[in-house]
């Protein structure tokens, strides 16, 4: 068994990304990886749910334990780049009567044309009781891992356009995805409970985020818009709802009360004028 001890100098603390960095490192050493936090709190580093849950900030000292052989080196915090969030809808048809919306300047430039209105297209989540909870699961395991092919897909499209730290926002979203402590979380709720998928998918979605918002820690708590981020993608197939990009002929100012990351990367950027 090998130890090792490390003080935490990120500002930030270990946030989303490096606790990705972390799980997606222990995940490639043929041994078991205990992180242990100041309090004594020990879990799994392969677990990045409950990584991320530990609250783990600048300053603090954690512990470890390395069990077989493994190299393991602790994750460093990255900088996260802000990006911004659904189908969207045209604001203004022919006689419709003019409105004003407002919103704070962060870039130079005027933009003029039609605006646009974005609308997620949500699902209905429908709960009832399942008999063939085997079949459930599958059913799960298939929208769960089409879910991870698009968060992929949209890592290197990431990649290619803004670079790797862009890129690390989906790739820790695909392994969200794959969490055992989440994923564990569904299967007791299809197996044990008989719920179906879709029931079990939202209500776990719901226990995660409200553990992220009862944090004491304002960046940790908006990693519960990352959890509902990720299990909206998994409803979307399981539901069968495929997000529209821009239906406009011409460019347009998009006006949107909030953009996921997923969704900004997605957008066809020869039809955006601006972002309101």
């Amino acid at each position: 068994m090998k130890e090792f001890t490390y003080t935490i100098k990120e500002p930030v603390g270990i946030h989303a990304r490096p606790a990705g960095m972390l799980a997606k490192e222990a995940k490639t050493c043929q041994s078991t990886v205990t992180i242990v936090d100041k309090n004594g709190k020990s879990v799994d580093a392969t677990r990045l749910m409950a990584l991320i849950g530990m609250g783990i900030k600048c300053g603090d000292t954690v512990s470890g334990e390395v069990l077989q052989r493994a190299s393991v080196i602790p994750a460093s915090c990255t900088a996260a780049a802000a990006a911004a969030r659904r189908q969207p809808r045209l604001l203004f048809e022919g006689g419709s009567p003019m409105i004003t919306i407002q919103g704070k300047g962060v870039s130079a430039g005027v933009g003029v044309g039609p605006l646009y209105f974005y609308r997620r297209a949500t699902a209905e989540i429908k709960r009832y009781t399942v008999e063939d909870t085997d079949a459930e699961w599958h059913r799960f395991k298939g929208a769960q891992t089409g879910a991870i092919e698009q968060l992929g897909a949209l890592a290197e499209q990431a990649r290619k356009e803004a670079g790797d730290e862009a890129a690390m926002l989906f790739e820790t979203h695909q392994m969200m995805a794959e969490d055992l402590d989440y994923e564990e979380a569904i299967e007791d709720r299809i197996v044990n409970q008989k719920m179906n998928a879709e029931a079990a998918v939202s209500d776990t979605s719901e226990q995660f985020a409200e553990m992220f918002a009862s944090m004491d820690d304002a960046y940790m708590q908006a990693r519960a818009a990352d959890v509902k981020d990720v299990s909206q993608r998994i409803l979307g197939i399981l539901c069968g709802i495929v997000q529209g990009g821009i239906a406009s002929d011409v460019p347009v100012l998009l006006c949107a009360d909030d953009l996921a990351p997923s969704e900004t990367i997605q957008l066809d950027k020869t039809k955006v004028l601006g972002f309101i």
